[in-house]
């Protein structure tokens, strides 16, 4: 993993890989704390993949450490392989088509990418945000506020996305939903950094 420190893993984060051998494994190993030394796990899929024979669980597993270990190159190095291997994989597209244009890599891949993932799911709320976003960083605000209209706002939702819709209302001159968002962003409390964002949105917006 690039020589960086694996997260332990979590009984929630196992349930959530497709049934496999390595799904079984962990359930097998994990406790209350979650697996508190989960690197040969992560050894092991690595090693799959090198091969060539690693499954969608395999790169899940590593996909979610390193994101947690916030290591964006390589995300996006695994994602461009899960990519070539499992095709039709949506969300393999979206995550690796969000990584693109959130640092400016490559906005046309990333729009191809995500168009991709919503055409196999038009309701997953996380391809929408994607392209809501997408939209947002060329500037069109009119099709990504189109596009965060397509959300249920019923749904548990996190603070990135709901900082991506206070941002995209208030591009619209629409300040009193930006607000509503933004505090709502601030109250999910599930992701320190666009807290922080959104808080600072919030600020300017006193000023």
């Amino acid at each position: 993993l690039g020589g960086g420190t694996p997260t332990a893993l979590s009984a929630k984060q196992i349930e959530r890989l497709p049934e496999s051998a390595l799904k079984g494994f962990l359930l097998l190993n994990v406790d209350v704390n979650g697996i508190t030394d989960p690197t040969p796990a992560y050894l092991y899929s690595e090693e799959l993949i090198k091969r060539g024979v690693g499954g969608i669980e395999d790169f899940q597993l590593i996909i979610e450490a390193l994101s947690d270990m916030k290591s964006i190159p390589e995300q996006i190095r695994y994602l461009r392989i899960a990519t070539q291997r499992y095709p039709e994989e949506a969300q393999f597209q979206n995550n690796l088509g969000y990584l693109l244009l959130e640092n400016n890599t490559d906005l046309d891949e990333a729009e191809r990418l995500i168009t991709q993932a919503l055409r196999q799911d038009p309701n997953q709320i996380s391809y929408i945000d994607s392209m809501a976003w997408l939209r947002y960083l060329q500037g069109d605000y009119t099709k990504a506020l189109n596009q965060i209209k397509k959300i249920d706002m019923k749904e548990d939702l996190p603070s990135e996305l709901l900082y991506h819709m206070g941002m995209i209302y208030l591009a619209n001159d629409m300040p009193d939903k930006a607000t509503e968002m933004l505090k709502r962003a601030i109250e999910a409390d599930d992701d320190e950094d666009y807290v922080k964002r959104a808080k600072k949105a919030l600020d300017e917006m006193i000023e």
